[in-house]
């Protein structure tokens, strides 16, 4: 592509560095000659950002969307409660073993 007058167009700055069209092209054939093209995929949430997944599990492109993405799923207040509960029921389980045990070293 010929750029038009305006540089910004095919430019885009990410914090300190500014990225070109031509530099992404460039990434994305690297990516394909090494296979992992594949990988390259949008966030499950937001669907905005592009992201690389460099393992089968990586969906979001940030903790935000990950929190967000899970928050709309249907069970997802009863499944939070149910591992609050059980992780109470430990500590206070930790907390009967250990007052047992200060009681026998008395």
């Amino acid at each position: 592509m010929v750029p038009d007058d305006n540089q910004d167009w095919f430019q885009i700055k990410i914090d300190d560095q500014t990225v070109s069209e031509a530099d992404v092209v460039m990434a994305l054939m690297r990516l394909n000659l090494t296979g992992d093209v594949t990988k390259v995929c949008r966030c499950d949430n937001c669907e905005d950002c592009w992201l690389f997944a460099a393992k089968k599990n990586y969906h979001f492109c940030s903790a935000k969307c990950r929190e967000a993405f899970y928050k709309k799923a249907p069970d997802y207040h009863a499944r939070k409660a149910a591992n609050q509960k059980k992780y109470r029921s430990g500590l206070k389980r930790m907390d009967v073993n250990n007052l047992k045990a200060a009681q026998k070293r008395k």
